[in-house]
């Protein structure tokens, strides 16, 4: 009985494990001090007149290749949840949670990209999870 007992607690960890691979809340997660930095240089970076916040002409500035109007639209449809027409510094960071919440991509993963970015202009897109179970637009300003 005692052995029973004990395949049953490695089959509970072992499922607990795959359980906790899966897509989290992203209003959970946490960003890595490193993540956050690259986080904070792309958004400096893109945030030409300081207003911590960016329009699409600032963002079109960023991305010499591959962002023409649809690009744009996507790009502003991903992260504007406000759908003020301007990327807040706040949604920004919260993109990032989205996309880190997915459990498909390592910080080294995130932060490759935004390198990537910086320096030659080309835009990534990244698998992003929303609030779980919910249609609505979620505030980033609670998420942080």
């Amino acid at each position: 009985q005692e052995d029973c007992w004990f395949v049953f607690s490695l089959l509970l960890a072992a499922m607990g494990a795959l359980i906790s691979r899966g897509p989290k809340d992203p209003t959970k997660v946490k960003l890595s001090s490193n993540l956050m930095k690259k986080i904070d240089e792309v958004f400096a970076r893109m945030d030409k007149d300081g207003s911590k916040e960016v329009d699409t002409a600032e963002a079109a500035n960023m991305f010499t290749k591959g962002f023409g109007a649809i690009a744009t639209k996507k790009f502003f449809d991903d992260i504007d949840k406000d759908g003020d027409k301007n990327i807040q510094y706040d949604e920004f960071v919260f993109y990032f949670k989205r996309v880190m919440a997915t459990g498909a991509y390592t910080d080294k993963d995130v932060i490759e990209e935004l390198d990537g970015l910086l320096t030659t202009g080309e835009v990534c897109g990244f698998q992003t999870v929303d609030e779980p179970g919910s249609t609505k637009k979620v505030n980033p300003k609670k998420a942080m």
